[in-house]
């Protein structure tokens, strides 16, 4: 078994979606800086991160944090008996208006793949019955990357 084999997955997702530094990431797997500086340049780790911490979920993640801090921020100015300023309450009016925009935008971006992946179960258990439905999966199987770039392109554009 490779290297990457056992813990290339591993190491990507803590890259990606975990944050981690290359260093890091070394410390955590048995795999060297420099075999994980090849793999990150040969699989486009760059890419998938800036992507993953593009998406919706993150973003929504992110601004809830922001947003708490704030309301700590000012709660903590109001219990010292000062005055909240015009500002802080626009910044957090406008920080709830963003949360709400981008978690109406995750609700396509969420259920679009659920239900690509629910039709291709349906034609994969009826093609077993009948063949029309297996060139009917096997087209949709092809064009299902295409569709979801499109759903992604389309919903990015906002």
């Amino acid at each position: 078994m490779s290297k990457w084999d056992a813990y290339g997955e591993e190491a990507e997702q803590l890259f990606v979606e975990k944050g981690l530094s290359l260093t890091e990431i070394a410390r955590i797997l048995p795999v060297s800086v420099q075999t994980l500086v090849k793999w990150k340049k040969a699989k486009g780790w760059d890419k998938k991160r800036a992507r993953f911490l593009a998406q919706p979920v993150t973003i929504t993640d992110k601004l809830r944090e922001l947003l708490e801090l704030r309301l700590n921020r000012m709660f903590e100015k109001m219990d010292r008996g000062e005055e909240v300023t015009d500002a802080e309450i626009d910044g957090i009016t406008k920080l709830i208006s963003s949360i709400k925009k981008v978690e109406r935008e995750v609700d396509l971006t969420a259920t679009a793949p659920m239900l690509m992946k629910e039709f291709s179960m349906y034609l994969i258990e009826k093609s077993k019955e009948d063949e029309r439905y297996k060139e009917l999966k096997d087209e949709f199987v092809e064009i299902l990357p295409g569709f979801m770039d499109y759903i992604w392109k389309r919903y990015r554009r906002g």
